[in-house]
């Protein structure tokens, strides 16, 4: 066998897929398979399309070698090597070399530990350094802040990461901080050049003044114990006491330091954990704080819960604390208890997290007042019900009833919160749109207005199917300010409906409503008439269809095509038509609503797939259009055979994957044209053969429905030329008009020569269109009467090769 690939080089970036094209021609006389694999690869990072390829006798297979490396995997430039080995002779392989370039992919992570330090002068950082990418990385650490005050020192200043590893960098920070005042923020800003862009990262380091507000508090304190001293001699012993406690505050001041974060841990713990409230919903905004064990106002540190409730408060030293949770409109619950001191104590170390911390709040009472939009609202009740959604089966939906004062407002004065509610208006003959509210904890949601209006109407019937009465139809009315819904009855009087404490005057739409069936709408003035109850309604079922065109891609009509829509358990099928309207289709009477697929397929031509939507709409059975433009399922190759610019007639030109074979030959007219249609999409060797030229072969990728032009043009036909002499007794000269007679060598002499030509007057032959690879003997007959060879000569010619210069002397 004899192997090439596509390229010796294959370049293949990490997280995509690259590949290179195995070309193996059998040189054997007998049908053979081949096997391709990858040496130095694992074999779950390759595939191969076309493996185990049958391949006839002087005839060329490609397979397609695909490689994807692991995110891991190093960059630069890695040998490899393609073997082909055979599966008729288990002993004959070829291995190809093939150098597999990996790009460098740069991905370097930084994260700060803990994210805010409150210290004094100085503070310290922990900087986690992540090489994430597939090569070496040395990155060089920087930090400043917004007032470039503050000095930076790395330990160490530079990192170099093999890819995989990580570093915990040592970042002190040391700055001038003020004498009095209150502390004050630096915002850090941390980076690590080496790679593109450059990382960076963000922390804050909050500096307490040399003097705390407490110290001066402290020292205004003793200067009075002093001044009183002078004044009462007689308590001199009790002022020097209190001088001795006011030294010992002092001390006690400057060197209070309750959260321990002036020595900063590389790896702080953490406290973390979710707030729930009434019906288990998830809080957000709740403040989370880390409280000391002997002060119940010492708040070491606080978080807010996000949007599912979750908290994490990050960056804790090592101890021992208690935690409560609070919120605008919810009570203060302390975690493990129902104060500070029955709180549990949580306790945290270092590089490990606290977790299901958790905490349920319940909401403080809200409120709700509203006024009531009527002539007489007297003789009303404000009925607070809770929504369908907010409530279980155990719970009742009624939460609390007021009757509505004669000027109509009304008010809940101590309602459960958060919840949402329904505010119902009910007064016999009246009736008002439920009004829902939203209330959070402890919220007094005031400004609340229903309107009442007369509600004796009343609108009632029967609704109609294709075969009788139609239960189970939802019936909704609405005047644009209210809106009653009602089902019609599935048992006892089938198919009725009954609309009450309808809103009069008014005219209301009415609309009914069944899955399978087509929605009907109707208008029913309540004016004079307070009651309409003879209404009769018939519905139709759904249907609806799906029509269009099939076309080819060129655009022209697919008569024939068959045409599936399946869905909703039925499958229907239809043809395009074949005439009239070429290409036209209909599938009707499908219900709706519904999803359907549907389904194009013609002979010759790849099979397309659609989704369709089919809504309801009212009073119609509606039709969707869908066009389809198939593409054909065979390509097809043409072109024209040339050599020299000239156009080449009788040229062989075959078409072969191993397993098919298209043969042809280039026209006499249009000369030289040749095309094969009807060929599969593959990967396929185009070869092209003219007596006495050199054999011409490509590899081509046929599409579906593509038309690939190739021209081929071919190298010139094998030759022989030269000039006869006589000898003339050593002085050679132009023998004219001599026989020349070319056999091949294995024919000669006693064989029939392949061409006979007649030397010129200037003693020219020439032989052309000669079959090659062979050796010819170019010989001289005595005379026209005479067939005896006075000389000869030996050529060896080589496909397409044009040999001059071949002179014969007779003797």
């Amino acid at each position: 066998m004899r192997v090439h690939l596509s390229s010796s080089q294959l370049e293949v970036p990490i997280n995509e897929r690259a590949s290179v094209t195995v070309g193996i021609y059998n040189d054997t006389d007998v049908i053979a398979g081949y096997r391709v694999t990858l040496l130095g690869a694992d074999p779950s990072w390759i595939t191969t399309n076309g493996n185990d390829t049958a391949v006839f006798p002087s005839e060329t297979a490609s397979i397609e070698l695909s490689v994807a490396l692991p995110e891991d995997f190093p960059a630069g430039h890695r040998p490899m090597a393609v073997q082909v080995e055979s599966l008729e002779d288990l002993e004959e392989a070829v291995t190809v070399a093939l150098d597999v370039v990996v790009p460098r992919r740069d991905q370097l992570n930084m994260r700060i530990e803990p994210s805010s330090v409150t210290g004094g002068r100085s503070t310290t950082f922990g900087i986690l350094i992540e090489n994430r990418g597939n090569d070496t990385v040395t990155a060089a650490l920087s930090g400043t802040d917004d007032e470039a005050v503050v000095k930076v020192a790395f330990s160490p200043n530079d990192v170099t990461l093999e890819p995989g590893e990580s570093e915990i960098v040592r970042a002190e920070t040391r700055g001038g901080r003020r004498w009095f005042g209150v502390p004050t923020p630096r915002i850090m800003t941390f980076s690590a050049a080496g790679v593109e862009p450059v990382r960076e990262g963000m922390a804050t380091f909050i500096q307490k003044p040399r003097v705390g507000r407490w110290v001066l508090s402290l020292a205004g304190l003793i200067c009075a114990i002093s001044v009183f001293a002078i004044v009462i001699t007689h308590s001199f012993e009790q002022v020097a006491e209190n001088q001795k406690q006011g030294q010992a505050l002092i001390e006690a001041a400057l060197d209070d330091d309750p959260t321990n974060q002036n020595g900063v841990a590389t790896n702080p713990g953490s406290v973390a954990g979710s707030v729930t409230g009434p019906a288990d919903a998830p809080l957000a905004g709740i403040t989370i704080e880390l409280v000391s064990l002997d002060d119940v106002d010492g708040v070491i540190a606080a978080a807010s819960s996000a949007a599912d409730g979750t908290y994490r408060i990050p960056g804790l030293s090592d101890g021992t604390f208690k935690i409560r949770a609070a919120g605008a409109g919810f009570s203060t619950r302390w975690f493990g208890g129902e104060s500070f001191a029955e709180a549990s104590e949580v306790g945290v170390a270092l590089g490990e997290v606290s977790e299901d911390i958790d905490f349920f709040l319940e909401g403080r009472p809200g409120s709700i007042t509203g006024q009531v939009v009527a002539e007489d609202p007297a003789g009303a009740f404000a009925v607070l019900v809770r929504t369908a959604e907010s409530i279980d089966g155990g719970t009742d939906a009624e939460v609390e009833r007021a009757e509505v004062a004669p000027d109509g407002t009304f008010t809940f004065p101590k309602v459960p919160s958060p919840a949402t509610y329904e505010i119902q208006i009910a007064k016999a003959g009246f009736t008002a749109e439920p009004r829902k509210i939203v209330l959070a904890g402890g919220e007094a949601a005031q400004g609340i207005e229903i309107l009442l209006r007369e509600g004796n109407g009343i609108i009632a019937g029967r609704i109609l199917g294709p075969v009788g009465a139609l239960g189970n139809v939802t019936v909704e009315a609405t005047d644009g300010m209210s809106t009653i819904t009602t089902v019609s009855l599935t048992t006892g009087d089938l198919g009725a409906f009954t609309l009450r404490d309808m809103p009069t005057p008014g005219t209301y739409t009415v609309t009914f409503s069944r899955e399978g069936f087509a929605t009907a709408s109707i208008n029913v003035p309540l004016n004079d008439v307070a009651t309409v109850d003879e209404l009769s309604i018939r519905l139709v079922p759904a249907l609806g269809a799906i029509e269009g065109v099939v076309r080819t891609a060129s655009g022209s009509p697919l008569g024939g095509a068959t045409i599936t829509v399946s869905g909703g358990g039925i499958t229907r099928t239809t043809a395009a038509a074949s005439t009239g309207l070429a290409g036209a289709y209909i599938l009707d009477e499908l219900p709706i609503p519904g999803t359907y697929t549907v389904t194009f397929n013609a002979p010759g031509y790849v099979a397309e797939t659609r989704a369709v939507d089919l809504a309801s709409v009212a009073g119609t059975s509606p039709a969707v259009s869908i066009d389809a433009n198939l593409v054909l399922s065979f390509g097809t190759v043409g072109g024209t055979v040339t050599a020299y610019g000239l156009e080449v007639a009788q040229a062989s030109v075959e078409l072969t994957n191993g397993i098919l074979t298209y043969t042809t030959t280039s026209a006499d007219e249009p000369t030289g044209v040749y095309r094969l249609a009807g060929i599969p999409a593959g990967v396929y060797t185009l070869t092209v053969v003219r007596t006495g030229s050199a054999t011409w072969s490509q590899l081509i990728s046929l599409t579906p429905g593509e038309d690939k032009p190739i021209d081929v043009a071919l190298e010139p036909q094998a030759s022989i030329s030269g000039l006869i002499f006589d000898d003339n007794g050593g002085s050679p000269i132009i023998r004219p008009n001599a026989i020349v007679e070319l056999y091949l060598v294995d024919t000669f002499p006693g064989g029939s020569p392949v061409q006979t030509a007649i030397a010129g007057a200037d003693g020219a032959y020439s032989f052309f269109g000669l079959a090659a690879p062979n050796s010819y003997v170019v010989a001289i007959v005595a005379a026209a009467n005479d067939p005896t060879l006075v000389a000869s000569v030996l050529v060896a010619l080589l496909p397409g090769q044009q040999v001059t210069n071949t002179n014969v002397t007779v003797p």
